[in-house]
């Protein structure tokens, strides 16, 4: 199977946003951010509303504190793909992620994924894959841990063409993987199972 691929400096922004989203301190981070400022907003106007409002507290006095959660997750949203074009533009400029755009056609067998720009082709059988992720309108084939053969929707006719490609790859990947565990398996048992060498015993002498 293979599919030309156009790599645009959006793809590399959702790609960072991914990346992101999958490291254990950004999440935490993300976490803590997404949470304890609105949940602060919205209690402190709570407490204004309770000690400030005669009469007691109804529902439709709370409905204004409803979209606060909701919008706040949306602005820092925003505001992260903002810091990662920056990110990304940085990148671009140093000439870091250069070679991360363009044309490329990528083709997947069952051996391993191609790459080819141009007259440059690069092939990564799968076990030097390390692992290949679906993620929405993209998929994701980690060459290392920081760096992925992009296979975006956009470059698909349709969306069932997209999600089949992804599925093979995943599937090869998978395989090869399952392979390699059962061959070091097999590998162990066989070592267990070989005869250990005995240690000579010792000839002790009389001595009279």
């Amino acid at each position: 199977m293979e599919i030309k691929t156009h790599i645009t400096k959006d793809d590399l922004v959702e790609f960072h946003l991914f990346q992101l989203a999958r490291s254990g301190r950004e999440r935490a981070l993300r976490i803590v951010w997404a949470l304890v400022p609105p949940i602060s907003v919205t209690g402190a106007i709570f407490w204004l509303i309770a000690h400030y409002l005669p009469g007691p507290i109804r529902t439709v006095t709370l409905l204004p504190l409803a979209p606060i959660v909701p919008l706040y997750l949306v602005l820092l949203h925003r505001l992260t793909q903002r810091r990662l074009v920056r990110q990304v533009d940085r990148l671009l400029e140093s000439g870091q992620a250069c070679s991360a755009l363009g044309e490329y056609l990528v083709t997947i067998g069952e051996e391993g994924i191609t790459r080819v720009e141009g007259t440059i082709s690069q092939f990564r059988s799968w076990n030097e894959v390390q692992r290949v992720v679906a993620n929405g309108d993209y998929g994701y084939v980690f060459t290392e841990p920081d760096r992925a053969i992009i296979i975006p929707r956009h470059s698909f006719s349709d969306d069932h063409t997209f999600r089949a490609f992804v599925k093979v790859a995943v599937i090869y990947h998978w395989h090869k993987e399952s392979a390699a565990v059962q061959a070091a398996k097999a590998a162990a048992e066989k070592a267990a199972q070989a005869p250990q060498p005995v240690a000579p015993t010792p000839l002790l002498i009389a001595h009279h």
